[in-house]
């Protein structure tokens, strides 16, 4: 009999045994569907290589910083910068601050980085060129920092920069912002020109007179903001080859040939655009179209 009581609690034992086996193969068999450390691994380097792609995006502009004190002597104080006879040469990325007058010189950037150019009651005028000459970047903001007034002055010949188009000009995508003002004096052939885009995100800008035209654009112009006041030119938009996009800002125009012309087409979103004494207020190669906004004339 006791040997009967044995034998069936030998049995027992077994049994859970093997059952507390078998549910730990139930475990490794879910496990077995997570990710393994490789897979982890993967996982967490690729996030970094995110992370380092997203800060870099967000730290263009800041990868370097200088400022510049124009007045008698050009001070520096910084790197990617130097002063060569007038001449401030960036050739780094990054936030470029300047105030003061340059009688005589221009700010010339070449690199392949981005680059934002801070005016802080900068005044600038080259008797033989243009006032910013952007040879090559990725991109340039152009800022008229608040509460601040800003003027730039070209020549009326370009011997000093020769391949120039405009009293700013720019071989890639020009962005100009700010909440300051800027005043462009502009006496050989266009005020603002640029052989990519020209953005125009907000801030004051005052145009009296170009030989050619106010804003020209191989192109697009696209209008965000600000107020924008142009006059005595051939044309006060202009795009070569591309369209011209007003999304919002005010839009004053006068004594222009053609105010706004496109060689594609030409969309008006939002804002108001006033145009006075021009002999043509829109002219377009292929469409205009109108959305939104308010327009006198």
């Amino acid at each position: 009999m006791r040997k009967s009581i044995y034998i069936l609690l030998i049995s027992a034992i077994i049994i859970s045994f093997a059952s507390c086996t078998n549910n730990g193969d139930n475990n490794n068999n879910t496990n077995s569907q997570n990710p393994t450390v490789s897979d982890i691994q993967n996982n967490n380097s690729n996030n970094n290589n995110n992370n380092i792609s997203d800060a870099k995006s967000i730290s263009d502009y800041d990868v370097n910083t200088a400022v510049i004190t124009l007045d008698n002597n050009v001070n520096i104080t910084g790197t990617g910068v130097s002063n060569e006879n007038g001449t401030i040469k960036i050739v780094s990325g990054g936030t470029y601050i300047f105030s003061g007058t340059l009688e005589n010189g221009c700010i010339e950037v070449n690199t392949e980085d981005k680059v934002k150019i801070r005016l802080e009651g900068a005044n600038i005028t080259n008797k033989n060129g243009c006032a910013i000459n952007i040879i090559n970047a990725k991109k340039v903001k152009l800022v008229a920092v608040r509460n601040t007034e800003n003027s730039l002055t070209d020549g009326t010949d370009y011997s000093n920069t020769p391949d120039a188009k405009g009293t700013i000009f720019s071989n890639d995508t020009l962005e100009i912002q700010g909440n300051g003002s800027l005043t462009i004096n502009s006496n050989y052939l266009n005020a603002v020109a640029s052989d990519d885009d020209i953005i125009i995100s907000n801030g004051t800008i005052n145009i009296s007179s170009a030989v050619k035209n106010a804003f020209q654009a191989h192109d697009n112009i696209t209008v965000e903001g600000g107020n924008i006041t142009i006059s005595n030119c051939k044309n006060g938009l202009n795009c070569r080859d591309g369209d011209i996009i007003i999304n919002n800002g005010t839009i004053n125009i006068s004594d222009c040939d053609t105010a706004v012309y496109s060689n594609l087409d030409i969309n008006i979103n939002n804002g108001t655009i006033n145009i006075n004494n021009c002999l043509e207020n829109f002219k377009s190669e292929k469409n205009i179209i109108t959305n939104g906004g308010t327009i006198n004339s």
